[in-house]
């Protein structure tokens, strides 16, 4: 079996053998060892049959790539190739020529990708999003935001019915190439406003990160930063006398959990009803004042003006509403930012103080005979409803003055009611049960009672939430 090892440029046969297992040794075939070398494939042959030069069969080339299988291994080709990878860039990642490649794809029946697939690979944007960016877009997609995905890419959304808080957006996720359309909705009749984002492959892994399944999640490696908190917050907080609102309709309840033990401050989770959809959705209520100063001191100034609102506290001791937006108004008292504890006092405690009930106005000449009024009508059988309805006030004045006169109610304490013997014993059952892995949810059914009151006494016993 003679080679004419000469005719291909080497003088001596040694070289010839040694160029054939180096190229073999790259992941080179036999077929692309004779293109490299300038001669027929059967040369090659007789050369590894001549020269004792071991081969590997495509058969086995799950052993070369590292894999225990050749299904294995044909999964693993097929996920790469599936993320937006060539299969010269598959080829080059095992060390191995792209002619195995191809034939594991056709063994396999792995569909290639049509031409207009490749062209719309290839010409797809890519962008290195920075951490400030990022955590916009989480505070976005918290509220009102969401991301359309194409087969390789995606874009995001906002929407809002302010044009200057759309155009803010765009300037803040300039890199994006970000556009503001108009959008008029024929069926509430209001015109709103979409800042839209271009299309990016890296868009396409948050996309898969909050819905993993086509809806909507909280991932859990979601970090509630400043920057986060702040679009989360005009895009879908509020605020009223007595606490700061986030809603969080679309989360479960386990979720919102997690949100809250990611929040800097003190917070609750509440149960709102939507009377059109007949329909309860979480949310989280920041109840105290200090939280809700603390709160708003952590997410910085209002930056758009048409929210300001949203950065009003009221003063209990003045009776104003006192402004922390850093934006100054004609209708609202601008605060000194460095002196906001000293303008709002401390929140009062209703058990200490009896301050703030207008008794005269209900027909009363002191306190002692309203709340005397209050006890009688109690014990003859009137609920709170009915009391404020019979003394022309809203109910919550009648639960406060129920709270400051420690007028016991007649349903008695959760633990009572529960047939525990004591608080603690409640706190320490719901807690055993927590931990063992039951949701808040599911705790309240079992004792028939509201999340709210299975949320208050964990937090009560200092129980750590989950947060994973």
């Amino acid at each position: 079996m003679k080679i004419n090892f000469r005719s291909y440029g080497f003088k001596v046969e040694d070289d010839f053998i040694n160029r054939i297992k180096e190229l073999y040794d790259q992941g080179l075939y036999q077929r692309e060892i004779a293109d490299k070398i300038g001669c027929g494939r059967l040369t090659i042959i007789k050369a590894f049959k001549k020269y004792g030069i071991e081969s590997i069969r495509r058969d086995q080339l799950f052993r070369k790539c590292g894999f225990n299988s050749d299904k294995e291994m044909a999964t693993k080709f097929e996920e790469l190739y599936k993320s937006g990878m060539s299969q010269q860039d598959i080829a080059k990642k095992f060390n191995i020529s792209k002619d195995p490649i191809r034939w594991c794809f056709e063994r396999h029946g792995i569909k290639k990708r049509t031409n207009s697939e490749v062209v719309g690979l290839v010409t797809a944007n890519h962008i290195d999003l920075p951490d400030r960016e990022i955590e916009i877009i989480n505070g976005m997609l918290l509220g009102d935001g969401f991301i359309e995905c194409r087969k390789y890419s995606a874009f995001m959304n906002y929407v809002c019915k302010h044009k200057k808080v759309t155009d803010s957006a765009s300037k803040e996720l300039k890199r994006l190439n970000t556009k503001v359309y108009k959008k008029y909705s024929r069926n509430k009749g209001k015109i709103w406003h979409r800042a839209q984002t271009r299309s990016f492959i890296e868009l396409l892994d948050l996309r898969k990160k909050w819905y993993p399944e086509n809806k909507k999640i909280v991932p859990k490696d979601t970090k509630l930063t400043p920057e986060t908190c702040y679009w989360w917050y005009i895009g879908d907080g509020g605020t009223g006398n007595s606490s700061l609102m986030l809603c969080t309709n679309n989360f479960s309840i386990e979720e919102v959990e997690f949100l809250i033990s990611r929040l800097p401050v003190h917070a609750s989770l509440n149960m709102s009803y939507n009377k059109n959809q007949n329909k309860s959705y979480p949310v989280i209520r920041i109840c105290r004042q200090q939280e809700r100063i603390k709160f708003l001191k952590y997410i910085g100034p209002c930056r758009h003006q048409v929210y300001a609102y949203k950065w009003l506290i009221y003063d209990s001791k003045n009776r104003i509403k006192v402004d922390l937006s850093g934006i100054k108004g004609d209708k609202i008292r601008p605060s000194d930012q460095n002196n906001i504890d000293e303008i709002i006092p401390p929140p009062i405690d209703a058990n200490e103080t009896r301050r703030g009930f207008k008794f005269k106005k209900y027909g009363f000449q002191s306190e002692g005979e309203f709340e005397q009024n209050i006890r009688d009508l109690y014990h003859k059988g009137f609920s709170q409803k009915q009391i404020a309805e019979k003394f022309r006030c809203k109910r919550h004045t009648i639960t406060r003055a129920f709270k400051i006169f420690n007028i016991k109610s007649r349903r008695g304490t959760l633990y009572e009611r529960l047939e525990f013997k004591s608080e603690k014993e409640m706190i320490q059952q719901f807690n055993d049960l927590y931990i063992m892995g039951l949701s808040t949810k599911e705790i309240s059914e079992k004792f028939k009672s509201s999340v709210l009151s299975i949320h208050k006494y964990l937090r009560k016993g200092n129980t750590k939430f989950r947060s994973t």
